[in-house]
């Protein structure tokens, strides 16, 4: 009975109780990696100070018109690697449209370096999930 609870209150929170059942993540398997943290003593940040990562995310789909007409949210696995580069780990739709996974995790792999996490004063590997709002046309984090 709490697992049911819960999961009416997770598609409370996303929205919609169909896209909670009949959305499952794609997952890419071309990041290498060996294992990941989710919680580190020093979380990756964003490098770029004069563009906010919505700033970025909203350039890249200016032109994209399947995104334009979209209007829901978006969960992304972001690795942040060792060196700072991004690789897109998993891409989840929980808009009641169709969106291409590609669009985004090409987004994802082409992003400029992050400061990378550290735990015990060494860089790790370190999967950030992203929850991405669709409205208007536009991105917002």
């Amino acid at each position: 009975m709490k697992t049911i609870i819960r999961l009416l209150v997770l598609a409370l929170f996303f929205g919609n109780v169909n896209t909670l059942f009949s959305q499952t993540p794609v997952n890419f398997d071309d990041c290498e990696y060996d294992m990941f943290f989710v919680s580190a003593e020093e979380k990756p940040q964003w490098r770029i100070d004069s563009k906010t990562l919505e700033d970025y995310f909203n350039n890249k789909i200016a032109d994209n018109e399947s995104i334009k007409s979209v209007e829901g949210k978006v969960i992304l696995g972001i690795l942040i690697l060792k060196d700072g580069k991004t690789c897109c780990h998993s891409f989840t739709d929980l808009t009641t449209s169709n969106l291409d996974p590609k669009i985004f995790k090409e987004i994802v792999d082409e992003m400029p370096d992050w400061i990378p996490a550290k735990q015990n004063g060494k860089n790790i590997i370190f999967l950030n999930n992203l929850m991405i709002e669709i409205k208007d046309g536009k991105i917002e984090i």
